[in-house]
């Protein structure tokens, strides 16, 4: 797995538009990239406004697709309007050693069912005549964590992809207590001890955060088509072809048929934006709309909770206008 640890110090003013903006990075990484796995980040303990990141990849081709990504541009035009107090420091690493199979899936303990942890980023710096002893000693401490320790829940070890004898971590752990319980653990004194007994070129540096809440994943709407349109219909997702416009009263309302290849339907329009879109042979896309029946026929309306736009490409399939759903005349079922 191709890895990064990150430090972003923002000025406090700048903020919001931050985690807005991180918020939609991290939603689109997790939401549509396949080659995503983790992405999580987080204000540092006791420093406000000093953001640490984790993020992992399949593979360089997994980040390299991120940083090809709209959501990762719309991230470099903010990065670009000088919104740190410092420059941003990155780390990329590579992943070592076999994770112990716990959890879902590797590198996750017995407490990977919280959704949000206190986690820490670690820079090690190793004498290059102690590094396989420093490997083995950190996976074991790993191994301890994410098989013994309730409150553990991710432990990863990985090794600088440009500093010859440079590790990095990512650890995760139920609250505080979570991480105070694993420095209480046996593993870890060994771990410790092996530090004090002069492992390290230099001190190593670890950074504490609180993971953020997690965005919220959006659902990509279920586009159905005219032929499924009954007197019932709410919220309906429909991708068509304009056949008509014409206007009923002026400046005040249209009357649009729409279809696709199996039929077509009759919207009535009360926006003048919405209805200039509804051109003969115009592709559009309709969300949220819904059924109100009009002497017992069928019409499309578009509310102010409703989308009328026009399509991100041309239909490709010709307009079926031998089925006419909103012809169609229903009778009033009976109390």
């Amino acid at each position: 797995m191709y890895c990064l640890n990150v430090k972003l110090a923002v000025k406090p003013e700048r903020r919001d538009e931050f985690l807005e903006c991180i918020k939609n990075n991290q939603r689109g990484t997790l939401g549509t990239e396949p080659l995503a796995v983790v992405y999580t980040y987080g204000e540092e303990v006791d420093n406000p406004n000093t953001f640490y990141f984790h993020e992992k990849y399949k593979g360089k081709e997994g980040f390299e697709a991120h940083a090809a990504a709209p959501h990762f541009a719309a991230w470099e035009k903010f990065a670009a309007t000088d919104p740190f107090t410092s420059p941003p420091e990155v780390f990329f690493f590579d992943e070592v050693g076999e994770a112990p199979n716990k959890g879902k899936g590797k590198g996750k303990g017995k407490g990977e069912r919280t959704r949000q942890g206190y986690c820490l980023n670690v820079l090690l710096n190793i004498k290059p005549d102690r590094v396989e002893e420093f490997l083995k000693g950190i996976a074991d401490d790993q191994k301890g964590t994410l098989t013994t320790e309730k409150l553990g829940m991710n432990f990863l070890i990985g090794k600088d992809t440009t500093e010859a004898n440079r590790f990095h971590l990512f650890e995760r752990y139920v609250g505080k207590a979570g991480f105070e319980a694993h420095v209480a653990s046996p593993h870890f004194a060994e771990w410790k001890a092996l530090v004090d007994s002069g492992l390290c070129t230099s001190e190593p540096v670890a950074k504490f955060y609180n993971e953020a809440t997690p965005a919220a994943q959006l659902r990509k709407p279920k586009f159905v088509k005219v032929k499924s349109i009954n007197p019932d219909s709410k919220g309906l997702n429909l991708m068509l072809k304009c056949v008509t416009c014409e206007e009923v009263e002026e400046g005040k309302s249209w009357k649009a048929v729409l279809g696709d290849d199996t039929g077509v339907v009759t919207f009535s329009l009360r926006d003048a934006d919405k209805a200039s879109l509804c051109k003969p042979g115009s592709s559009v896309r309709v969300q949220n709309a819904r059924v109100s029946m009009t002497k017992s026929h069928i019409n499309i309306f578009i509310d102010k909770f409703g989308v009328l736009k026009a399509a991100d490409e041309p239909l490709a399939e010709d307009v079926n206008s031998t089925k006419d759903i909103s012809a169609t005349e229903y009778e009033l079922a009976s109390k």
